[in-house]
């Protein structure tokens, strides 16, 4: 589906509009999670703010520090660099010993343009993975791929936005990547794992098969 869609891209640019498939050169993806209030940059930060939100729930084998917001972020220049401006932006506020930052480049990044009221009703998750070293990364990539484009064809499905291949992290053991998607509401997602039990078997057969540990945010963009 990602391939078909590159075509059509090229063949039609107009069918794309407001849709990002791959990020800007020498930029990195970051991952900010912390408790506070909604994350304001200054004008002249390294970091584009792509999307952020609450967060409600934590699952999985991995603990991490309780947080209840998270930042997605474009940035630009290396990623140590990246995640000691943010730091030092983090500082100037309320310290907080739950904030956690993982940095490192996009895989993927697909976002399209939304209006506020139809983005405010998602249901993010966010997916911190620790994978075992097992199987290689080409092999765990195309394994991911195909569990997102079963989900695409379900009405409760999930659109993932964001792929990134952590290579810093501050606030928590360093995960080996970030996944950022959607469901159409949160309500949606309850509804997913009741009624689409050969895409939840998928994801399950993946987590043994590929990671060591992992876990999952769940929020909603506000």
């Amino acid at each position: 589906m990602r391939h078909l869609l590159t075509v059509l891209c090229l063949l039609i640019p107009s069918a794309c509009a407001g849709l990002t498939t791959s990020p800007a050169r020498n930029t990195s993806g970051v991952l900010f999670a912390y408790r506070g209030e909604p994350l304001s940059l200054p004008a002249d930060h390294a970091c584009t703010l792509l999307r952020q939100g609450r967060v409600t729930e934590q699952r999985g084998p991995k603990e991490l520090p309780s947080v209840d917001r998270f930042a997605l972020l474009q940035c630009r220049g290396m990623k140590n660099a990246v995640l000691g401006e943010l730091e030092l932006f983090v500082a100037g506020g309320p310290k907080d010993s739950s904030n956690f930052l993982a940095a490192g480049d996009f895989n993927r990044l697909e976002m399209k343009r939304a209006s506020a009221a139809e983005a405010a009703g998602r249901g993010y998750v966010i997916k911190l993975s620790y994978a075992n070293g097992k199987t290689p990364l080409a092999e765990r990539e195309f394994h991911e791929d195909n569990i997102d484009d079963m989900a695409l064809t379900r009405d409760t499905g999930w659109r993932r936005e964001a792929r990134i291949y952590v290579s810093a992290a501050a606030g928590i053991e360093e995960p080996d990547a970030v996944g950022v998607l959607y469901f159409p509401s949160p309500s949606a997602r309850k509804e997913f794992r009741e009624e689409e039990t050969d895409v939840v078997e998928e994801i399950g057969q993946f987590n043994r098969r590929h990671l060591d540990s992992y876990v999952y945010l769940y929020g909603y963009k506000d």
